[in-house]
């Protein structure tokens, strides 16, 4: 569980392998909450960050809500998903500076898709916490299969940067900027390197 003191404050990128099994079902990568609602808490992205493989919609997901009633900000929907059962390198990455394309998705270190979200936030404290593999408030849309390398950093990696982080496993920058990083199998039930198909 990642806490609120590790909240990314205008920017981030989340970065995992994932091999998901065969299913029809939303398979969650990366959920975070915050529970200050945006009416007490102006000019912040509060209600979640949500990243996830949809195989019955062939995308990736990647949303972004605010306010009390999770009004939405931006719903990427990246088509073209990878095939079920293969290692493959996800990344999504959100950067409020920027002018236009704002929230981005790559797969295997190829841009898979991008959005400009109508009004712009930073991000509120994960006070309600953060979850790899589930929904992090009521663990749903469990992951179904195996997740490695989990990266999130506090600020956007470029293409080449994501490019370096799937091939080598590193990015040129300070360990600091690195939020946190797991190799994992989802369910808790070992711990492995990820493994060549």
């Amino acid at each position: 569980m990642v806490t609120g003191n590790y909240t990314p404050t205008s920017n981030f990128t989340l970065a995992a392998w994932v091999k998901y099994a065969t299913s029809t079902e939303h398979q969650e990568v990366f959920s975070a909450y915050a529970a200050t609602p945006i009416e007490t808490n102006p000019d912040k992205m509060t209600m979640c960050v949500h990243a996830e493989i949809r195989p019955a919609n062939n995308d990736y997901r990647f949303v972004l809500r605010e306010g009390s009633q999770g009004t939405t900000i931006a719903d990427l929907k990246a088509t073209g998903i990878a095939a079920a059962d293969e290692w493959h390198h996800l990344a999504m990455t959100y950067d409020r500076s920027l002018d236009a394309d704002q929230m981005k998705v790559y797969l295997d270190g190829n841009p898979l898709g991008a959005v400009t979200p109508a009004t712009l936030y930073d991000i509120a404290p994960w006070n309600e916490g953060a979850r790899i593999g589930a929904t992090a408030d009521s663990r749903a849309r469990p992951f179904i299969g195996m997740l490695d390398e989990f990266y999130l950093f506090n600020r956007t990696l470029d293409g080449d940067e994501i490019v370096n982080l799937k091939d080598f496993g590193v990015v040129p920058e300070p360990s600091s900027l690195t939020l946190c990083l797991f190799g994992m199998v989802v369910g808790g039930y070992a711990i492995w390197r990820r493994r060549s198909v």
